[in-house]
This record gives C-alpha cells, sequence and structure tokens, in this order.
C-alpha cells in the first residue's frame, strides 16, 4: 500500500504473492527491494500473514521502513515524525490503526485498506451497495477522498445512482423532489461538483432541504440534513467551500448555525478540512471593513469554541490528537525561527518573534485546560486518560481560571465511571470530597440522585480504603443540613473518628440538629454515650459555626451542578 499507485486498474499485487508459492523460486526470481515494493502494498493483515511464508519473507515482512511507509501512508495528518533511528513503526502503526480503525470489523478494515491502496479490481469483487457505502457516516467515500481516489469515487456515485434510480419517483410533487434530493446528496457524497451545480441551477431550494417527514414532506429546518453537511460528513474540502458560497446557503445566516457547521468540520477530524475552513474565515476577516456578509460572518465567528475543546468535550480521541500534535507542531516551529533568528536576525527581530511565541503558547494552554476541564465535565475518560498517559497534566493540576482539577469537575458533574477511574489512579480526593459535603444534596426525586449516590458510596469507600476521616467543619455542615444518610456511613467506615469529631457539635446547645439526624442519633444512643463521658478538650461548636461561615477552600467552590458551556450554544 503507498499513497500513489501507477494503475489503479491493475491486479492487486497481493495476487503477485499468492502466485510465488516456491520458496526457492520466489528467492531467485527477485530481490529485497523489489519484494519490499511489492509488500509496500499489501493491507496490514495480509503483511502479517507474509511473515508465515518464509524466513526470508518474515524478515521483510517486518522491515522497519516498510512499516513507516505504511503508517505515512495511512495516516497523513495530525502525527509528528519521530527522528529516533530505532523507533518502532510496526508498533506505532499498530496502536494508531486501533485507536482509528479498531472499532470497525474486519471486513470493514480489509474494505478501507484496498481503497487506500486503490485497488479498484478488488473493490469491484467485494459487491458493495449503498448501504455498505453509507455505513459509518459514509466511511468507505471519507477514505476515498482524503487519499483522491477518484476512480473508486467514480464507481462509487455510479453504484449509488444505478441503485437510487431504481426508485422512480410517483407523480407526486413531494416525492419527487424528495428523490431530486436524494440523488443530489449522492453526487455531493461522491464529489459530483458539476453534478450538484447543475441540479441547484434546476431547483435552488434543495440547497436548504433537510430531511422529508411524515406530515410535511420536505422541511428546511434541520441544518445537520443539508447537503452543506453532507459534503462536511464527506470530507469534500472544495465543495464544502462552494457550496458555502450560495448567497441563499442558511448554513452561514446565524452565530449559532456557523457555530454547529464549524463543530461538524472539527468532529471529522480531518485536519485539512480544518484548516481549509481557517482559510475561508480568514478571507472573510479581510473582507470584513468593506463587505457586508463578510462582517456578518466574522461577527459570529468569535464566538467559536476551540477545537481542541470541541473533541474533548465530545470524547473525540483522534481529532483531539490530530488537533493537539497539529497545534504542538506550530510552537515548535515558532521555537525553530527563534534559533534559527539567533545566528540571522538583529536582536529586535529575535524579540518580536519570542513575543509571537508567547503570545502563541498563552491561548494554547489556557485551551487546552478548557479541554482537560470539559472532558472531565462530560466524563470522557479516554481524553484524560490520554493527557495522563503522555504527561500533558498532572492528576491533581489545578486547572483553569479557578483551578479546578479533573476530579473535582468530574464530581460536580456527576462522572461516576471517570471518577472511578481517576480515583484508582491516586488522585487526590480530599478538595472534591469537601465540595459534595458542603453542597446540598439533591433530592431524591432529582435526576441526580442515583449518581449522588453512587459518587458519595465511592468516596467514603476511597477515604476508607485510604484510612482518611472528615474534619470537623464538613460534620457541622452535614449536621446543619440533616445529612443524616452521609453521617450514617461515615460511622460506619469509622464509629470512633466520627463520634471524636461530633462530640463537641453535639454538645454545643446552639447547635439545631434536624429530624433525620435526631433519630439517627437516638437510635445509636448517642446522648448516653455523651452523657457518660467528658467532653475532649477541642474547639466548641461554636467556633466550628464561625469557621465555617468563612470557609472556603481555594479551588473547590461548592457548585456540583455547575452549568457546562456545551449547554448555552452548540458544540
Amino acid at each position: 500500500m503507498r499513497g500513489k499507485t501507477q494503475n489503479e486498474n491493475q491486479n492487486h499485487p497481493l495476487d503477485l504473492v499468492q502466485d510465488q508459492v516456491d520458496e526457492s523460486n520466489m528467492s531467485l526470481m527477485l530481490s529485497d527491494e523489489i519484494w519490499l515494493a511489492v509488500l509496500s502494498f499489501l493491507y496490514p493483515k495480509s503483511l502479517v500473514n507474509v511473515e508465515l511464508v518464509s524466513t526470508r519473507f518474515r524478515g521483510l515482512a517486518k522491515d522497519n521502513l516498510l512499516w513507516k511507509k505504511l503508517f505515512l501512508t495511512v495516516f497523513l495528518e495530525g502525527t509528528s515524525i519521530p527522528t529516533h533511528p530505532d523507533f518502532d513503526w510496526k508498533e506505532t502503526f499498530a496502536i494508531f490503526c486501533a485507536e482509528e480503525y479498531g472499532s470497525f470489523d474486519s471486513q470493514t478494515r480489509k474494505r478501507i485498506f484496498l481503497i487506500i491502496a486503490g485497488s479498484i479490481d478488488q473493490i469491484h469483487a467485494a459487491n458493495l451497495t449503498v448501504e455498505d457505502l453509507s455505513a459509518n457516516s459514509f466511511l468507505l467515500i471519507k477514505i476515498a477522498a482524503r487519499f483522491t481516489r477518484l476512480t473508486v469515487l467514480d464507481y462509487f456515485y455510479l453504484l449509488g445512482l444505478q441503485e437510487l434510480k431504481e426508485d422512480t419517483p410517483t407523480i407526486d410533487l413531494a416525492a419527487e423532489l424528495e428523490h431530486d434530493l436524494y440523488l443530489l446528496r449522492w453526487a455531493v457524497i461522491c464529489n459530483k461538483r458539476d453534478v450538484v451545480h447543475m441540479s441547484l441551477m434546476q431547483c435552488p431550494s434543495l440547497l436548504n432541504m433537510g430531511t422529508p417527514d411524515d406530515s410535511h414532506g420536505l422541511i428546511e429546518i434541520a441544518p445537520r440534513d443539508t447537503i452543506t453537511y453532507f459534503a462536511v460528513k464527506a470530507g469534500h474540502l472544495d465543495l464544502l467551500l462552494e457550496l458555502l458560497n450560495y448567497s441563499q446557503n442558511r448554513a452561514l445566516q446565524t452565530a449559532w448555525d456557523l457555530s454547529y457547521l464549524y463543530k461538524s468540520i472539527v468532529l471529522e477530524g480531518q485536519m485539512s478540512m480544518l484548516k481549509g475552513f481557517g482559510d475561508f474565515l480568514e478571507r472573510h476577516r479581510q473582507a470584513a471593513p468593506t463587505n457586508e456578509n463578510s462582517a456578518r460572518i466574522i461577527k459570529s465567528a468569535r464566538s467559536l469554541t476551540d477545537p481542541l475543546i470541541i473533541a474533548a468535550h465530545h470524547g473525540h480521541l483522534p481529532c483531539f490528537r490530530k488537533v493537539y500534535a497539529q497545534l504542538r507542531h506550530e510552537l515548535k516551529q515558532k521555537q525553530a525561527r527563534i534559533l534559527l533568528s539567533h545566528v540571522s536576525s538583529s536582536v529586535s527581530d529575535v524579540s518580536l518573534l519570542e513575543n509571537d511565541l508567547e503570545e502563541a503558547k498563552k491561548p494554547f494552554t489556557e485551551n487546552f485546560e478548557k479541554a482537560m476541564l470539559q472532558a472531565a465535565s462530560a466524563g470522557q475518560t479516554a481524553i484524560i486518560e490520554y493527557a495522563l498517559t503522555n504527561q500533558l497534566i498532572a492528576i491533581d493540576q489545578a486547572l483553569g481560571i479557578e483551578g479546578s482539577t479533573v476530579l473535582y469537575r468530574a464530581v460536580g458533574h456527576h462522572q461516576v465511571k471517570l471518577l472511578q477511574f481517576l480515583l484508582a489512579n491516586n488522585a487526590d480526593p480530599d478538595i472534591a470530597f469537601s465540595s459534595i459535603i458542603n453542597s446540598p444534596a439533591p433530592k431524591p426525586s432529582s435526576i441526580y440522585w442515583i449518581e449522588y449516590q453512587k459518587t458519595m458510596a465511592l468516596f467514603l469507600k476511597v477515604l476508607k480504603e485510604r484510612k482518611k476521616e472528615p474534619n470537623g467543619t464538613e460534620l457541622l455542615f452535614l449536621v446543619l443540613h440533616d445529612r443524616a444518610d452521609t453521617i450514617e456511613q461515615l460511622f460506619a467506615i469509622d464509629h470512633v473518628a466520627t463520634m471524636r469529631l461530633l462530640k463537641p457539635i453535639l454538645l454545643d446547645k446552639e447547635v439545631e440538629i434536624g429530624p433525620k439526624c435526631t433519630e439517627l442519633f437516638d437510635s445509636m444512643a448517642i446522648q448516653s454515650v455523651l452523657d457518660r463521658e467528658c467532653t475532649p478538650a477541642m474547639p466548641s461548636a461554636a467556633n466550628f459555626s464561625r469557621f465555617f461561615s468563612s470557609f472556603h477552600i481555594a479551588g473547590a467552590k461548592p457548585a456540583p451542578y455547575q452549568e457546562s458551556i456545551m449547554d448555552r450554544k452548540p458544540m
């Protein structure tokens, strides 16, 4: 498999390997260089199987340069090339494949690599249907578009056209329009730009039409179903930009529309699409002073969320990795220019470059920390795990303006699975647990009640395992808010420590004990215990109350039900 094929209609080189069954003849016929060129066309599973053919092929199939070529062919974007001579390209290829294509079945993965290799004969033999091509958000068509396999795209278009035209529309106008829209969509998906523009010339209203429903026929209120979004899904940048140039295109009508479109582009995970759309906005930015439409678009663009935050919030790890790698690459380029400028430039030029680097670092750091907090809010464990594994953050690192940890943010949004992961990896529970204690519990009728119970049980379990206990201030809060359920669980974890902390609170007559706590303490005969024992030399509950009134933990504001920025605009 290589980035270019000499003739997409030739037989796949795998056939050549399969024909050469005599090992001795094979060794005499072709040199290692030729065999490596042949093997570079194989899809990975076949390449691994080649190792079983002979000792010679085992060595050839493990060739590091072969796997490097394969890696750079399949993963065109968002990867930085290591310079270490002993870098294991085969292992890296396996990791990236598992991440990007591991969720697909073996048949789909084989079809992906056949498309990348441009093996048109084998693609014909696969007997694909429109349903196959539409699966996984048009995955196979995206692959053909990304690797510019034009012959493959032409075949897909004819295949779909033949199947769609079999559904002859009725005389009913709505049904005919629906059929025309489906044909137009297929032309968009397969990047038949001439067909698309001709269809829009004949029927301009198709540009903003969405999915038909049972009661109103074709509708124009579902932006994600218009042909503009199908161009995004299929990864056709040039066609997308051409569609956006139609003045009546509603994809840019409001700030919400633009934000939704931008999010869709980001989550497709194609850096070329993201860069191309960024260039599109830059052209409008330059034209804004003299062009009313450009000024409107740029005004809407000010509210766009950073792509790193979008990818993190939605848990799109391949996209997150690519965007992060691209941003890091840009920073490294700026650093490299500074190093070169020390040799060839004036002091003032070097100073300008250094200022430019610092200006670029600040938003990068801010957006990265926001991305981590958004991932925690949305419970995106894979994103957090990736950041921790690659040492992009520390597990208890204070992030963002508020100085929250990912654990604290996960608690505030009831992300129990993420909490389990973080606590299992030794995240410090103290501040996050304080935020639970110092915030009112949701009512049993609340949608958060079950998650709250799970969260509390998880923290109490961890506190017991780590032999920690809450402080007197936290217990005072529980008593004042009649949180008998939590106090009972604390007694179950460590009866002696909980009793010791409760004594000064219960002996203070100024503390009003609610009915639930009163019932709990009566059932445990706590008053009789207090009557038998002397009050220990500890601060009074009044002092606890005064301390509690000014109680504040840095970065741990008691707001467990925070509103995410994702709740306020499309993300």
